[in-house]
């Protein structure tokens, strides 16, 4: 029974194909036939309007498709301040004094992060709360989430050297260094 539903879909799929040759034939010889009885002027007028609607047709999809990929989503305004304590608090641990404002932040986070920062998030806790400038592993992981965030905001990562961020975001320790 299944070798005679395969060979039935073969053959109308073999139908179907040889049915689209003759339909694209047939409608290649009637345009062709259209243009020998078309005067000069009036097929270079129908070029014109051909050239023209294809021309436009490519412009439109290439907009559409640089949208689609570029995935052109709204950015919510919510997840830039959220995004922006987190760095506050992080750097700055007497940022959030109150237990209620940082447990805030922690809801926010998990309502308004994108899958990737709430999971490279969720890695950084794991490690600890607290800032250990002398841990590698918390440093990368936190350059990890903001990397994370930066993607998650619209901005491209392209370019940015591993350690970067964080060496940028540690002005104050850098800046002690070098009074030494």
């Amino acid at each position: 029974m299944k070798f005679l539903q395969n060979l039935l879909a073969m053959l109308a799929t073999l139908a179907i194909i040889i049915f689209v040759g003759w339909l694209v034939y047939w409608l290649t010889r009637y345009v062709i036939d259209q243009f020998n009885v078309v005067d000069t002027s009036k097929a270079a007028v129908l070029t014109i309007i051909a050239v023209i609607t294809i021309t436009c047709t490519i412009i439109i999809a290439g907009a559409i498709r640089s949208i689609v990929k570029t995935g052109d989503k709204p950015i919510h305004p919510e997840k830039a301040i959220i995004y922006k304590q987190f760095i506050d608090f992080w750097y700055d641990p007497g940022f959030f004094t109150d237990a209620n404002m940082r447990a805030n932040l922690m809801k926010s986070m998990a309502l308004w992060a994108s899958d990737g920062v709430l999971k490279h998030f969720l890695t950084l806790q794991k490690l600890g709360h607290q800032p250990d400038k002398k841990n590698k592993s918390t440093s990368r992981q936190l350059e990890k989430v903001i990397r994370e965030m930066r993607r998650d905001l619209g901005q491209k990562n392209f370019g940015i050297i591993a350690g970067s961020i964080d060496a940028m975001l540690n002005i104050e320790e850098s800046s002690d260094n070098e009074n030494i």
